[in-house]
């Protein structure tokens, strides 16, 4: 019930007894023609109370009703507005589960034939080569030292990287995002060392006679074993490539590059380092 229903009650009954204390007065012994006009005049208050109460009830219980309609198609609104929500991101889900399929597809590594044939094709490219010498930069400081875990005996590997082991890592995780079977592992000097007897036993130590800086491996207390397999491959091969610039050139013909710059802005050609991509991988790049 409203308030102003009770302010309506509240009246009324002020009004009545006041009638009745003038009405039935102790020293009044005959009702007067003035009392009796009261009490009819206060009749149809009587009246008008007791049918207001019910209309008013009654337009109170519409009014709810109409407030609860409304709060329910509100209600709906937001539900069916949700449920549209739901089923367009379901959709988005479903586009974007579709494209990364698509995608992967796309992506789909090339066999060691395939990598022979895109060589051969940038190769034979006739468009004139545009070398650029660039700047010979060095840096003024040596860099902050570093720390890193060796993956295989798990010694502490403490190292001042000059741009190439992050360099390094991003640029084997592209080659991955292409699709290729490829990894990299951080080993300190010492493992390095045996790994590189394995591998090339023929090569000499940078502690021997005649190490040639541009021909043997040179370690440092950070390298960077390299595997690389094809699907036609059951091992990986293996090459401890501990420079950027030794990615660079296989990383450009995964992505079908001619050529790439290095940190100086020079320019180097992916045909030219047929020496590089077989070091790399394994292959015979005959071009």
């Amino acid at each position: 019930m409203a308030w102003y229903y009770y302010i309506l009650i509240f009246w009324l009954l002020s009004v009545v007894i006041m009638l009745c204390v003038r009405v039935f007065q102790k020293n009044s012994e005959k009702l007067t023609f003035k009392q009796a006009l009261m009490i009819i005049g206060a009749a149809p208050f009587i009246v008008l109370f007791l049918c207001i109460l019910p209309i008013g009830n009654f337009f109170e219980r519409r009014a709810d009703k109409k407030k609860q309609r409304e709060r329910e198609e509100k209600e709906f609104e937001e539900i069916k507005l949700k449920v549209a929500e739901n089923k367009r991101r379901s959709e988005l889900r479903k586009k974007s589960i579709e494209q990364k399929n698509t995608n992967n597809m796309a992506k789909k590594p090339l066999s060691k034939e395939e990598l022979v044939a895109r060589l051969k094709a940038i190769a034979a490219d006739e468009t004139p080569k545009v070398r650029h010498q660039g700047a010979m930069c060095y840096s003024v400081m040596e860099p902050p030292e570093k720390h890193s875990k060796c993956e295989l005996c798990g010694n502490d590997i403490s190292y001042h990287d000059w741009d190439n082991h992050e360099s390094i890592i991003k640029m084997v995780n592209e080659m991955i995002e292409l699709g290729y079977d490829v990894k990299v592992v951080t080993v300190c000097k010492k493992c390095a060392e045996n790994i590189k007897k394995e591998l090339y036993p023929n090569m000499k130590s940078q502690d021997e006679d005649g190490f040639d800086h541009f021909k043997d491996i040179w370690l440092s207390d950070i390298n960077e074993i390299f595997y690389f397999r094809t699907s036609s491959d059951t091992e990986y091969h293996r090459a401890i490539a501990n420079h950027q610039y030794k990615y660079k050139p296989l990383l450009c013909l995964m992505q079908n590059k001619p050529h790439y710059f290095s940190s100086q802005m020079r320019s180097h050609f992916v045909d030219e380092e047929v020496e590089t991509l077989e070091f790399m991988t394994g292959i015979k790049f005959d071009i």
